[in-house]
């Protein structure tokens, strides 16, 4: 597996402490924060190839992070993954427009992770 550096950004804790526990031993360096503006201190800070953004968030939500980010060139390479439980953004297209590169639907299963990372 290439080098992989994931930064979870999400409110609830559970869903925030979940991917680490379940990439433990894949290789994967994983970073957690639990609103918008400590990820975007995380990203000035360390080499992140991939985000799983949770899209309800208190204050800035997700698709305003994600639009965020985007914005800067800085963060071209990132791949940005809609990380949710509404089962309505079963498809990436439906929040392409707003600079995510894929969706996994919480709760998710470990190949689907992995799929997503890879």
């Amino acid at each position: 597996m290439k080098q992989i550096s994931l930064l979870v950004i999400d409110d609830n804790r559970v869903s925030l402490l979940l991917p680490n526990i379940a990439l433990s031993g894949q290789g994967v360096e994983v970073f957690e924060c639990d609103n918008a503006e400590s990820g975007l201190e995380i990203l000035q800070n360390k080499k992140i190839t991939h985000i799983l953004l949770d899209i309800s968030m208190p204050e800035l939500n997700g698709i305003e992070l994600a639009k965020e980010i985007r914005n800067s060139k800085r963060y071209d390479a990132i791949k940005i993954i809609a990380y949710t439980a509404n089962s309505a953004y079963t498809s990436s297209q439906d929040l392409s427009q707003y600079g995510f590169d894929r969706v996994l639907i919480k709760p998710f299963k470990l190949n689907e992770l992995l799929q997503i990372l890879t």
